[in-house]
């Protein structure tokens, strides 16, 4: 039994190991266009707040606690203007900027230490 679910897990954190490092590069590609009032900059920051909520969720489950804690902080700096519908001012930018990097750092650790299914 302990064999099959973690296997089950080691699959679980291969799909989520390829999704979040996908999602951190469309992040990127998309962060100088979740700035304004436009209806295209608050969708960016609404599509970004749902799967970075998600992670927020699954990453300390499945045993990733440093990307869990770093989804966080870019959680807090997003929910406000998600609720608002609202696209990012510049201060929430720069702060999502710093966070999502800080969210990079830790995946790369995290997801590629010695001691996890990825590395």
């Amino acid at each position: 039994m302990d064999r099959r679910l973690e296997a089950r897990l080691a699959v679980v954190r291969g799909r989520f190991s390829a999704k979040l490092m996908e999602q951190l590069q469309l992040a990127a590609i998309d962060l100088p266009r979740m700035t304004g009032d436009g209806a295209a900059s608050a969708e960016l920051v609404a599509t970004t707040y749902c799967w970075v909520h998600d992670i927020c969720g699954i990453a300390s489950t499945i045993g990733f606690g440093a990307i869990g804690r770093a989804a966080r902080a870019c959680d807090a700096i997003l929910i406000e203007p998600y609720r608002a519908r609202r696209g990012l001012e510049i201060g929430e930018l720069d702060d999502l900027t710093s966070q999502l990097g800080l969210l990079r750092s830790a995946a790369q650790a995290e997801l590629h230490s010695p001691g996890s299914s990825q590395g």
